[in-house]
């Protein structure tokens, strides 16, 4: 019942709106009068809604101002539909009670949207108002009525919904829609009436213009009669002509020969009928102005049949050629528009079949007008058009016009296109049907880009929902549009608890709007406020910020984020909004402050690790110094009485006591170099007096190996800027370890100048070799081609790694070739 009484209500306001075409006939709309009238006939029509409207509860109504407040916004613009609103407004106040601001929301936003469709209406995107762009203005206007019910009081709510939603939605756009074609009818009609007047007045002139000038004579050629136009144009008065023999007031010569042309009167009595004058005819006027005309005479029977007289008829061709020249000249326009229009037009005859096509449907559709001309249109339409064209055009010939339908076409080379396809009747001169002129347009492209365009939103609709940060967006003053699940889950609103309520009253921490406001006004220097404007001041100024924030959620509890925000601009380049995107950190924060800790406790191991090897280092060497000192000093006091175990006992304590030595030391060195607490230090070195000094160190060694330890210096440029104990631990480590797996032959060692002006240093040996297997593993710390207690050397397994320690540490490159029982090669390669 209530759907019935809410039906008939709205068609209250169909019929009201009727009157705004009176009102329109008697005050334009583009006037400044017209748009206040309208403005205030709108209101009242919206008042008259409100005055018996559908009761839904006390307070609570509705009816149908929604459509009166945005169709009168949309036909006749703001001022009109401010007037209207603010009289609804008024009006809803007076009458008062729950639903008000319901009331008030729904007439701002229905002359809201109105203004929209009136500006894209203005902008050219819907200048003729099809059907579906009123409808969908329809459901705009009436989902968002649906929306503002949330507004009224909760225990209303699912009452309104349960009872006038389906309503509203169902049938107010549909009123919209035919109030809609009743404005746009009027409003069409307005403009029709106004061009048949202006073609009315153009025609009255014209014919007035060429009004017919008559003369009558007697027998003799004397004139009897003549009226006023003959008088105005032959320049004589009417007592004065009356009498006078025909060629005296009648004067008439050949435009081109310019010579006297024969008396029309003589020649009609003569002949007995009606004659005519050539072309080119010029009457000379009274004053002499030369006037063309063109005239016929005709002869005046009696009753007997028999010639008693003339009438002589004639006009003024001047207005008529001015006339025929204009006529030529459009007609020239015409052809040229027709040629170079860029729509493609048809005409076809009532059968359907095309008698006329312009170059631009050649050009779109690949066929020549040979080949269109006399064809059915049926034969260019796909077959999945064809049965939606055959009921358009069951329409057309009722009502003799084709409104814009969109079907596809066939062209020559087979491709199908999308066109939009509009239609008009063409009348003979007796008013009957005879042919169809027909427009389209190819819009496969837009098709092409509109169906882009959804995939792309669809898209964007799917990130913006499944995305693991939460996304929020807002207008350039803060208004939240966008609230997407992941943010429901981070901070507990759902998105219709802070869609349209400004961001920093929500979820940020005060606390972070000043620390922010004074950091931005130190870096930026300007002073903000703490608010909205010191988040995205940083977006204003360089386009995006990313920063530590703190969100609270809406149990209270405080978290950090890191908050990302970008600004939103149109094509334009005018800010339309911000985009933030949030991402929780509390646990990134928490594992970062134990990694610290860790860090730190890494850090105090490694130092008691330090000193602990220092103290031992101290402790280790101190004896052993003092083992080695004091066996030198025994092995000398025995010198006499030494044989050769006993030399090999004093060579054994010698021999051990170093290696402990140098064991300790590798240990240090990888420590130092595993702390990052080595600094380089450069100084100038010349490898050269480092290498002699060395083959002194361990010649002994190789010798008591019977091997052979020869040096090359191939390079006159010995010296370098670099660090030094780097160096001699390089060169140290890879002669000793050239010694110690070399059982025979030799071992070589080179200082020379690469290609590229770089000191190189190479060691090579004649000694076991390195396995293929082994080589990736060789500068891995503690480790050694052979292991445990059966292994035939010794050592740690820290020499090569220090080497490439050293070697990275100084920038130098380090290259081997070995092959298993034929030695190995090293070579570095020192920096410039």
């Amino acid at each position: 019942m209530i759907i019935v009484d809410l039906i008939f209500r709205l068609s209250i306001l169909v019929a009201l709106s009727v009157f705004s075409g009176f009102i329109d006939i008697r005050f334009n709309r583009t006037k400044i009068v017209g748009k206040i009238i309208q403005g205030l006939l709108f209101g009242g029509t919206a008042i008259v809604g409100m005055l018996d409207p559908v009761i839904l509860s006390e307070g609570i109504i509705f009816d149908g101002r929604s459509v009166v407040i945005s169709l009168s916004t949309l036909f006749f613009g703001p001022l009109t539909g401010i007037i209207s609103s603010v009289l609804a407004i008024l009006f809803r106040l007076h009458i008062g009670g729950a639903g008000a601001l319901m009331g008030i929301l729904v007439i701002l936003s229905s002359y809201l949207i109105g203004l929209i469709f009136n500006y894209r209406h203005r902008l050219g995107h819907s200048k003729n108002f099809p059907n579906r762009e009123l409808y969908l203005m329809g459901i705009f206007v009436h989902l968002t009525m649906i929306t503002l019910m949330l507004t009224l009081p909760f225990k209303e709510i699912s009452t309104a919904f349960h009872t006038i939603a389906l309503t509203v939605i169902g049938i107010y756009p549909i009123i919209t829609l035919l109030i809609g074609k009743i404005l746009l009818d009027q409003e069409n009609n307005f403009k029709f009436i106004d061009e048949l007047s202006q073609k009315e007045k153009l025609h009255r002139i014209t014919l007035k213009s060429i009004g017919e000038a008559v003369i009558t004579t007697d027998i003799e050629g004397k004139i009897i009669n003549i009226n006023p136009v003959a008088l105005q144009l032959t320049g004589w008065q009417e007592n004065e002509s009356i009498g006078q023999p025909l060629e005296n007031v009648f004067r008439i010569i050949d435009e081109k020969t310019r010579l006297k042309i024969d008396n029309p009167v003589q020649t009609v009595l003569s002949e007995n009928q009606a004659v005519e004058l050539s072309n080119h005819t010029l009457l000379i006027s009274r004053n002499g102005e030369e006037i063309p005309i063109a005239d016929s005479g005709s002869p005046i029977l009696n009753e007997s049949n028999e010639v008693n007289g003339v009438v002589l008829t004639f006009r003024d061709q001047t207005t008529e050629r001015e006339v025929f020249n204009q006529l030529r000249e459009s007609e020239k326009r015409f052809r040229l528009l027709y040629e170079n229009a860029p729509l493609a037009y048809q005409s076809l005859d009532i059968n359907g079949v095309i008698l006329d096509v312009n170059p631009k449907w050649v050009n779109t559709m690949g066929y020549s007008s040979e080949e269109a001309i006399g064809k059915p249109f049926y034969y260019f339409i796909s077959p999945e058009s064809k049965i939606t064209v055959g009921d358009k055009f069951l329409d057309f010939n009722s009502s003799g016009k084709l409104e814009s339908m969109e079907i596809e076409l066939t062209k020559k080379d087979g491709s199908a296109i999308i066109v939009s396809y509009e239609g008009k009747e063409g009348y003979d001169e007796f008013g009957n049907f005879n042919q169809s002129h027909c427009i389209f347009v190819d819009i496969t492209d837009r098709i092409k880009a509109e169906e882009n365009l959804l995939n792309l939103t669809e898209m964007q609709k799917a990130i913006l929902d499944n995305a693991g940060y939460a996304i929020i967006s807002t207008t350039p003053s803060g208004i939240i549009q966008t609230f997407n699940p992941a943010a429901e889950k981070m901070l507990g609103y759902s998105a219709a608890e802070v869609v349209g309520k400004k961001t920093p009253l929500i979820f940020h921490d005060p606390e972070s709007f000043d620390v922010a406001s004074n950091d931005l006004s130190q870096q930026l220097g300007i002073i903000f406020e703490p608010g909205f404007e010191a988040i995205i001041a940083q977006a204003y100024k360089i386009k995006s910020g990313d920063f530590e924030w703190i969100f609270i959620h809406k149990d209270g509890n405080k978290f950090p984020v890191m908050l990302s925000v970008t600004t939103l601009y149109n094509s334009a380049g005018k800010i339309t909004g911000f985009l933030g995107i949030a991402k929780n950190i509390s646990e990134r924060k928490k594992m970062l402050a134990e990694l610290i800790g860790a860090k730190e406790q890494a850090e105090k191991a490694n130092k008691l690790k330090s000193e602990f090897l220092a103290q031992m280092s101290h402790e280790i060497r101190s004896p052993i110094n003092a083992i080695i000192n004091f066996s030198g000093l025994i092995e000398e006091e025995l010198d006499d009485k030494k044989n050769y175990d006993l030399a090999t006992c004093f060579s054994g304590i010698e021999s051990a006591s170093k290696r402990v030595i140098r064991t300790i030391d590798l240990i240090l060195n990888m420590s130092e170099l595993q702390l990052g607490t080595y600094e380089i230090s450069n100084r100038e070195i010349d490898l050269k007096e480092i290498l002699e000094t060395m083959l002194k160190e361990y010649s002994k060694y190789a010798r008591s190996k019977n091997i052979d330890l020869r040096i090359f210096i191939e390079s006159q440029t010995t010296k370098l800027l670099i660090d030094d104990y780097a160096v001699n631990q390089i060169l140290a480590n890879l002669i000793d370890n050239a010694i110690k797996y070399t059982e025979k032959g030799f071992i070589n060692i080179t200082l020379g100048l690469t290609k590229q002006s770089n000191i190189y240093f190479e060691v090579k040996d004649t000694g076991r070799g390195i396995s293929k297997e082994y080589l990736p593993k060789l500068y891995e710390p503690f480790t050694q081609e052979e292991q445990g207690y059966t292994r035939k050397f010794e050592g740690n397994g820290l020499g090569l790694s220090l080497v490439k320690k050293y070697c990275d540490i100084i920038n130098a490159a380090i290259t081997v070739e070995s092959e298993q029982g034929k030695g190995t090669t090293f070579k570095v390669i020192f920096p410039n």
